[in-house]
């Protein structure tokens, strides 16, 4: 390993450790907005059950008989009846009782505020940490394509010689075919059928269709997996 490449090694493992610890600050931050806006919800829900108690105390109690008169049911009528024995059973309604209830909805209003507050105050600090997380994990795949990148000029490398003898075979076979293997042979029609054969029936998984598994294809898919995750992941 050269030294250009043992420093693009070190900076890939600062970047991973650097995007981990991003990733998982997003995610108590996501974490907080999803606590917060449960307790917006709750708080609202108290808002809206203190608002109708107090609107409930200040209203003028309707008299039985037309309440009954609107029933629909037999059913009805008997909750209605029900509801009317109970509440003529509790006290009275007084001043003190309003006073209180206006209290309650004035400091399930503070709630709300607050926890509104609060969530929007969180979710902007989510929104910062997902930037964040997001940068981080950009400088990440960085440095993977800087590791990658000497052993990708390698593999071209390779790609281009093995290509030119896979040519110059092929341009021997064919003038082998062609003038020194019998014309009616079988060995002259299997030369053609292999020289006649398309790139697709030669490299079948590279354009997409059923192949035997490639060793070399499962190597390099499990190298991509594992190198965001240790930057001392070797080649296949």
């Amino acid at each position: 390993m050269t030294e250009e490449e043992t420093k693009a090694r070190s900076v890939l493992t600062l970047s991973i450790r650097d995007a981990d610890a991003a990733q998982r600050n997003a995610a108590k931050a996501h974490e907080a907005v999803t606590a917060a806006s449960a307790t917006l919800r709750d708080a609202e829900h108290d808002q809206q059950a203190a608002r109708t108690a107090l609107e409930e105390a200040r209203a003028p109690q309707r008299p039985l008989a037309e309440r009954l008169a609107e029933a629909g049911s037999d059913d009805e009528r008997q909750q209605l009846v029900d509801e009317h024995n109970a509440a003529t059973a509790r006290p009275a309604v007084t001043v003190d009782d309003l006073r209180e209830a206006r209290v309650l909805v004035l400091d399930a209003e503070d709630r709300v505020v607050v926890a509104r507050s609060d969530l929007e105050r969180l979710q902007s600090a989510a929104t910062s940490a997902t930037a964040a997380a997001n940068r981080a994990d950009d400088r990440r795949q960085k440095a993977i394509n800087e590791v990658v990148r000497p052993e990708c000029d390698r593999l071209m490398q390779a790609a281009e010689r093995l290509t030119k003898e896979f040519a110059e075979v092929r341009l021997a076979l064919r003038f082998i075919g062609a003038n020194l293997a019998d014309g009616y042979s079988d060995e002259r029609r299997q030369i053609q059928r292999m020289l006649d054969r398309d790139l697709a029936s030669l490299f079948p998984e590279e354009f997409g269709f059923k192949a035997d598994p490639s060793a070399a294809l499962a190597a390099w898919r499990g190298f991509a997996s594992a190198i965001p995750l240790d930057g001392s992941t070797p080649f296949p």
